[in-house]
């Protein structure tokens, strides 16, 4: 009972701040360096007054890997992808061919906004 308590605990952890890292990424355009999207959803935490625990910004960056294209488990809709590659650093939203950006970040912030409820 615990450690299912544990890991619901962290899968909805891991939504929020999947979300969080959405919003981010739209606020740059769509696709940024890791380090300025980590340090960005760090400083609108510090400034929104949330708490930043030492641990943020690995819990973030597995948060990436959980919705990232090619490393979510079955079952997970795709939100990022590594756009140059699985040892790149730059992260971006995932961008649907038939569709243009606008609309693809726009849905982007739907499924954020879905995983905050």
């Amino acid at each position: 009972m615990v450690k299912t308590l544990k890991a619901r605990q962290a899968g909805h952890s891991r939504r929020t701040l999947a979300s969080e890292i959405v919003r981010t990424l739209i606020l740059l355009g769509g696709a940024a360096h890791r380090d300025l999207v980590l340090d960005s959803v760090v400083i609108a935490r510090r400034r929104d007054g949330k708490p930043v625990e030492p641990s943020l910004k690995a819990e973030l960056t597995a948060a990436f890997d959980a919705y990232c294209e090619g490393r979510m488990r079955a079952g997970t809709s795709a939100l990022f992808t590594l756009p140059f590659g699985p040892q790149s650093l730059r992260w971006a939203l995932i961008d649907r061919p038939s569709v243009k950006v606008g609309a693809a970040h726009a849905r982007a912030a739907a499924a954020a906004s879905r995983l905050d409820s």
